[in-house]
């Protein structure tokens, strides 16, 4: 894979961990509100919250469109690499590591999303079902 591949993807990565915290700290936020039964801020948060979440889902489709672009002999490697497989060279290493870091990130709001939804859905929320 080409240094300008490697990198551009490295890019892409820090911009989903800078979103990761953002949904994490408006969620973080949303949890207190709840515990307040703060209906107006509940409300405005919810919808904030669904910015970086967009973004997110931005993010996601310029890796995939970068990996679409790649030869195919480099597209599986590189699809692996982003689904957490070990890097096969030294250059890669910052893109893995990057990778890593998000889907702790994500493990830990998902954790969170979990606990607000069983808040605020209750026996309607996605995970009681």
């Amino acid at each position: 894979m080409t240094p300008n591949v490697l990198q551009s993807a490295l890019s892409i990565e820090k911009t989903m961990a800078g979103l990761l915290r953002e949904t994490q700290d408006i969620s973080r936020q949303l949890a207190e509100a709840l515990d307040r039964s703060d209906k107006v801020v509940i409300s405005m948060l919810t919808a904030m919250r669904q910015e970086p979440i967009e973004g997110l889902k931005r993010q996601r489709r310029l890796l995939e469109d970068l990996r679409d672009s790649l030869p195919e002999e480099e597209t599986k490697h590189f699809a692996g690499l982003l689904n957490g497989e070990q890097p096969e060279s030294s250059e890669e290493a910052p893109l893995a590591a990057q990778v890593a870091a998000n889907r702790r990130l994500l493990t830990q709001l998902l954790e969170l999303d979990k606990r607000l939804s069983l808040k605020l859905g209750a026996d309607k929320s996605f995970y009681k079902l």
